[in-house]
């Protein structure tokens, strides 16, 4: 959470105000699911975790899975209730792996909703697991008790700094984050003349520094580096001339500057804490992804890119679809094709969070297809030769690099 704003200014400003989060209906709970949970312990390859959101009202939930490492398939999955270190009984059937969408690895996710049918109280005091069962465990292969996900007791909502940028000085804007957090920070200038600002500047740029006096980002024009995470924050500058950082960030003090090499006059600089997205969602928000969503709905595969996971995603734009050969889309979006498109769209994904600087010239990423995308980093990080053209898009359950071509997996 963000504790505190501090806004310094050596050039004059006005502090806009600090919104509040209203509480949710909702209550969520997560779990993290391993061999070494069950009652006896037991040795599995395979992990996973999942999200339960319930209203306690209605006892209406949703249940998020995502498991990966099974040698073979599960029998069974369900909702006991029992303390950590005790078996209990039953009190909700998910069912077996076939329930779930499966790729290479053993993994599987899956997305159910439902009625819960033991105690409220026994499940928001940690008294329930979700337990799956294997034909070699038939007790259970791995489970994991539901918590409480506390939720964000003070939220950053809309923060704003205005003031004049001259040959003398910059503008500058401080805040420190208690936790990590991903916020967009940007810096509005021409775009100020709409709203009656005398005197803006014209061309703004804005820099982001850390506590040691390090500028860790900058941007001059917000559509140049990082135009999908601005437009999925919401936050997208009225100008192409306006400036924009989007940026996960360890807990610590920063400054964000409005310096004065792009020219003089008034600005405006903003600070907002961002909420994670799913990967749907991000895709949906970003405008164009508007293929590659049509392509995993008729894969079946959004309840994957929902789940809890944590995921890589190269995601082609709706220009690298619009590239393949005349006919290839159309001939993919076929029901008779689902297996080939969704083995297509597996091959854009690797299980777990893979960010660029851990990205490496010849690594072999394996994909959730079963088969590993090369990346390669002369001329520029790519995978599979298409580039990376923006990376690191941080959502709640992975990371998202888009790409501009869509990638196929090798013949075999």
């Amino acid at each position: 959470m963000i504790s505190k704003i501090i806004i310094r200014s050596i050039s004059g400003l006005v502090m806009l105000g600090i919104g509040t989060q209203l509480a949710a209906a909702t209550m969520t709970l997560s779990a993290n699911l391993s061999g070494a949970n069950q009652v006896p312990a037991v040795t599995s390859n395979a992990s996973g975790r999942a999200l339960l959101t319930i209203d306690p009202a209605t006892r209406a939930y949703t249940l998020n899975v995502t498991v990966s490492g099974f040698t073979t398939g599960f029998t069974a999955s369900h909702l006991h209730e029992a303390p950590v270190g005790s078996n209990g009984g039953v009190v909700n059937s998910i069912g077996a792996s076939t329930a779930f969408t499966g790729a290479a690895g053993g993994f599987y996710a899956g997305t159910f909703t439902g009625t819960y049918g033991g105690s409220i109280g026994t499940l928001l005091s940690g008294g329930t697991y979700l337990n799956l069962h294997t034909a070699t465990s038939p007790s259970g292969e791995i489970r994991g008790n539901f918590t409480l996900v506390p939720p964000e007791s003070e939220k950053l909502v809309n923060t704003s700094v205005r003031g004049v940028v001259s040959p003398a000085g910059s503008v500058i804007a401080g805040f420190v984050l208690s936790q990590p957090r991903t916020v967009l920070i940007r810096s509005l200038g021409s775009s100020l003349a709409q709203f009656n600002v005398p005197n803006p500047i014209p061309d703004t740029a804005i820099e982001l520094w850390n506590a040691a006096g390090t500028r860790i980002a900058t941007n001059n024009n917000w559509a140049t580096a990082q135009p999908n995470a601005v437009k999925i924050s919401g936050f997208t500058p009225f100008a192409a001339s306006d400036a924009a950082i989007v940026r996960w960030l360890p807990a610590g003090v920063y400054t964000a500057m409005v310096p004065n090499s792009q020219g003089s006059g008034e600005t405006l600089v903003e600070v907002y804490s961002l909420p994670m997205e799913s990967i749907v969602s991000a895709l949906t928000k970003a405008g164009n992804f508007t293929t590659l969503l049509a392509a995993v709905d008729a894969a079946g595969l959004v309840p994957v890119l929902v789940t809890p996971g944590s995921f890589t995603l190269f995601a082609p734009t709706d220009a690298a679809f619009a590239a393949l050969p005349a006919g290839t889309l159309d001939s993919l979006l076929q029901p008779a094709n689902k297996n080939t498109l969704a083995g297509i769209l597996l091959y854009h994904l690797l299980n777990g969070q893979v960010l660029s600087t851990d990205l490496s010239e010849g690594l072999q990423a394996p994909t959730l297809q079963g088969k590993s995308a090369t990346i390669t980093l002369a001329g520029g990080a790519k995978v599979a030769g298409a580039n990376i053209t923006e990376a690191d898009i941080r959502v709640s359950n992975g990371v998202i690099h888009v790409i501009d071509a869509v990638i196929l997996p090798p013949a075999d």
